[in-house]
């Protein structure tokens, strides 16, 4: 038996959900079969994630040398395409586009003097979405410097994000739409490139990015007490209210140096260091002081501070 099938395209509609049978028609002159996995003519995608093939059998029931016409009706998606070859129709692809989701198709099989009609559908779903809608992706900062804070925006359906790959003491936080990234990596954080990935919850599919924080080792000072002790005006004689720094990075040493020549007491407890005690200099004079962290690291500069006291 000889059979020539002709198969016509007008338009083609893909959309996605479930089959539970295995679809067969037949009449008196012809027979349509689904062939591909059971559920593949009623499909759920992502949008640029392709969609299980759907594949027909579709031959005729008269013998002798009839000619069969296969239409596919409808508007499938975009990047959805449909070919026959061998008595065989496959709709296969990489739908780009959700826009007319979902999409209904219907393939007409006509034979000698009767015809088939059998319809499926492609849903295409958007995933959430992911935009960076302040600060940047790449950025270097010292161990205990606060890095720029970034901020994600989430749509699409998106419910959350979260983030993971951060240095100690940076971190990330999801409140009404957006993912907040900010912090100070930790005096603990080893020196290097701390690649993170943030990621949407929610909706039908999830959304990725990536960024990088360069974490350097160089000597910080943070001033810890309240900024006033920087500059003080006191009698002379009398104890300065204490001035307490955080050390952070690495460092070969610690000097306080001043150009009035008149050194001060101070310690260094940890990662602590406190100057304070009584102050004995001359009166009505003004002594400004310098605190270089020197840096072990040759590439690194030293950290430093300045302050300030005036007597009476």
């Amino acid at each position: 038996m000889k059979t020539t099938l002709w198969v016509s395209f007008l338009s083609i509609a893909v959309v996605i959900s479930c089959s539970k049978n295995r679809s067969s028609t037949q009449s008196s002159c012809v027979n349509t079969q689904l062939i591909s996995a059971i559920g593949t003519d009623s499909q759920k995608v992502a949008v640029n994630t392709s969609i299980k093939p759907i594949v027909y059998k579709i031959e005729s029931n008269v013998s002798g040398d009839t000619t069969v016409s296969v239409i596919v009706s409808a508007t499938l998606p975009k990047g959805i395409s449909a070919a026959y070859t061998n008595n065989v129709l496959t709709i296969s692809g990489t739908p780009t586009d959700t826009t007319g989701s979902p999409f209904s198709y219907q393939v007409l099989a006509t034979g000698s003097n009767c015809s088939i009609a059998i319809k499926g559908k492609i849903s295409v779903e958007g995933c959430a979405t992911l935009n960076l809608s302040n600060g940047s992706t790449y950025q270097s900062v010292k161990v205990d410097s606060s890095i720029s804070p970034l901020t994600y925006t989430i749509g699409g359906g998106g419910t959350g994000a979260t983030s993971v790959g951060l240095p100690a003491g940076v971190t990330g936080v999801y409140s009404n739409g957006s993912l907040v990234i900010s912090g100070a990596p930790s005096d603990t954080v080893s020196q290097g490139i701390y690649m993170y990935v943030v990621t949407t919850t929610g909706g039908f599919c999830n959304t990725s990015d990536t960024g990088y924080i360069a974490v350097t080792n160089c000597p910080t000072i943070t001033l810890t007490s309240s900024p006033s002790t920087t500059v003080q005006t006191i009698p002379n004689g009398t104890n300065i209210q204490p001035i307490t720094y955080r050390l952070g990075g690495s460092f070969s040493s610690v000097e306080v140096i001043t150009g009035g020549l008149l050194a001060i007491p101070y310690t260094i407890v940890g990662n602590v260091l406190t100057i304070s005690g009584q102050f004995n200099g001359r009166a009505n004079y003004s002594y400004s002081y310098e605190i270089h962290v020197h840096a072990t690291d040759v590439s690194c500069s030293d950290a430093v501070a300045y302050f300030e006291i005036n007597t009476q």
